[in-house]
């Protein structure tokens, strides 16, 4: 198995009415990725956070391995490693980690799966250090996990598609499985289950789409299991007009189910648009609707019910480059939208909000608000002077790293190697407003890439990539 990386971290500034407690970034892949994507954030016991996803680097043997992060209640990286099975299998067996969660017994479970010949998935079972206990793998060409989740009575149920058909599967603590099941094998051609949630009274309940026979085209499919996988009610919608999809559900504060996804038309001349349903626990439905606002058209949208007020707050992505995140009331008037924040997100406590998202193609991010996320008007919230940049870069023996501050503060300058290791402090020392600059003579270092971090009165930090090539 490859090394794990230490995470580098670093606080940054976001332009927010909401109050903004922390935001650390983490260096999650071999340096610089062609692509880190984050698929889930769960809370633990003690207040800290895990982080699920995958980074990806391209060349002549791609190669894709799922990661995850484990930090304290404050957002600070406590290890950071990878879900690879490279010991067992070739380069190209690649891997993405779905889902990251705490057991009971306080280990840390992560599953995943394969997206190379064969399919399949995999769990891996860490102690709360990081360190494996098991794995456990199942190649299966048949099966394509798309969502996992933990339930309350310590077992993990894995969604997707076997043989073309939305299937469930419930594994023990172990990785045994419980019970495995495929459903809607009457009703439609294709399909698969994209996103599951566990209801207050112990059932579950999946969404996704089918291909109906009636529409030839994709419809909504949305279905309540109880825990032994037996099948109490099933909803679709087909529509010659559109297309559906579930992607996204919650349980609101009267044991509704709330679903949002996206629509088209058929066949396509307008894009696609959003979709929203809502349904009793006895699977009525009591209204649906298509918008604009939510438009998506490649990734996942993710929805939480905020209690204490009584709100949705919903993500989405309309295009590869951007994303949204808005809230609604439990009729679906959405009143704010804004496209500054990340889109994964977890409800942290009653007042607090944990967003996670890449950040560019090296490090995740994850941010710690409170609830007050709606836009402030026109106001424009400047963020602080703090851009850091070296010249030259790439650079032999030296480079100039400089800095503007916008008000006096207490400032440390370091650099790290690509493992995380400190190199070398090069300030640490009051300083006043203004530009400053510092020379960084790297003899007897070998090669490579590091990185240089400012922070600023413990709360700000800043960080740019420097390339020594000798």
């Amino acid at each position: 198995m490859k090394k794990s990386l230490i995470a580098l971290l670093f606080l940054t500034a976001l332009t927010l009415s909401a109050e903004v407690l922390w935001e650390h970034t983490y260096l999650v892949g071999p340096g610089w990725a062609d692509e880190i994507a984050v698929n889930s954030v769960s809370q633990c016991q003690d207040g800290g956070f895990l982080i699920g996803g995958y980074w990806y680097v391209g060349g002549p043997e791609t190669e894709r391995c799922g990661f995850v992060v484990r930090t304290n209640a404050d957002g600070l990286q406590q290890w950071v490693d990878w879900d690879s099975l490279m010991n067992t299998h070739p380069v190209d067996h690649v891997t993405q980690c779905l889902n990251v969660f705490e057991m009971p017994d306080g280990s840390v479970m992560s599953v995943g799966g394969y997206y190379s010949s064969p399919e399949g998935y995999y769990l891996i079972q860490r102690d709360s250090n990081g360190n494996r206990i098991w794995v456990e793998e199942c190649e299966d060409a048949d099966i394509y996990p798309k969502d996992v989740i933990l339930c309350s009575d310590g077992s993990i149920l894995l969604s997707g598609h076997s043989a073309s058909f939305p299937m469930l599967i419930k594994l023990n603590q172990y990785g045994d499985i419980s019970w495995e099941n495929t459903y809607f094998t009457d009703m439609i051609q294709s399909g698969a289950f994209l996103s599951l949630m566990e209801t207050s009274d112990g059932d579950l309940v999946a969404t996704g789409y089918g291909n109906v026979f009636v529409t030839n085209s994709y419809t909504l499919l949305v279905h309540k299991i109880s825990s032994e996988g037996d099948s109490l009610w099933s909803h679709t919608h087909p529509d010659s007009t559109r297309a559906t999809k579930g992607l996204g559900l919650c349980e609101n504060n009267d044991n509704d189910l709330f679903v949002v996804g996206w629509a088209t038309h058929n066949p396509h001349p307008d894009g696609p648009a959003g979709y929203a349903a809502l349904f009793t626990p006895d699977g009525d439905r009591v209204w649906h609707h298509f918008t604009e606002v939510d438009t998506i058209t490649t990734t996942n949208d993710y929805v939480i019910n905020i209690p204490s007020i009584s709100k949705f707050l919903i993500s989405a992505s309309p295009t590869f480059f951007n994303e949204w995140v808005y809230q609604t009331d439990y009729d679906y008037n959405i009143e704010w939208q804004r496209n500054d924040l990340p889109h994964i997100f977890c409800l942290a406590g009653e007042q607090n909000i944990v967003f996670a998202s890449s950040y560019n193609t090296w490090g995740i991010t994850l941010m710690l608000t409170d609830l007050d996320l709606a836009p402030a008007g026109d106001e424009n919230i400047p963020p602080p002077e703090r851009n850091l940049q070296a010249y030259p870069n790439p650079f032999n023996p030296s480079t100039t790293i400089e800095f503007n501050l916008a008000e006096p503060a207490h400032s440390t300058l370091c650099v790290f190697n690509i493992r995380g290791q400190r190199v070398a402090t090069l300030l640490d020392e009051p300083l006043q407003a203004g530009t400053h600059s510092v020379t960084w003579e790297a003899t007897g270092l070998a090669s490579g890439v590091y990185f240089a971090r400012l922070t600023t009165n413990n709360q700000q930090m800043s960080l740019t990539k420097l390339c020594l090539i000798k």
